[in-house]
């Protein structure tokens, strides 16, 4: 019981971190882009992210999109 919670709690905050990635490409990254300022990647490291916190745990996706 105590590891299903801990794997909801898991899972919420995957999701909030999601969020917020999708957050920052919605308002950010856009008026970065009208200012010049344009990522040189494609897809870009915050489309990375969102996929390593939707594929993997919340520990080893903090430390790879922090790379």
């Amino acid at each position: 019981m105590l590891k299903a919670a801990i794997r909801q709690i898991s899972k919420a905050a995957c999701q909030l971190a999601i969020l917020f990635i999708w957050l920052y490409q919605a308002t950010f990254s856009k008026m970065f882009s009208l200012l010049g300022v344009r990522c040189r990647y494609y897809p870009s490291c915050s489309c990375y992210c969102k996929e390593a916190f939707s594929v993997y745990s919340k520990t080893l996706s903090c430390k790879t999109s922090t790379i």
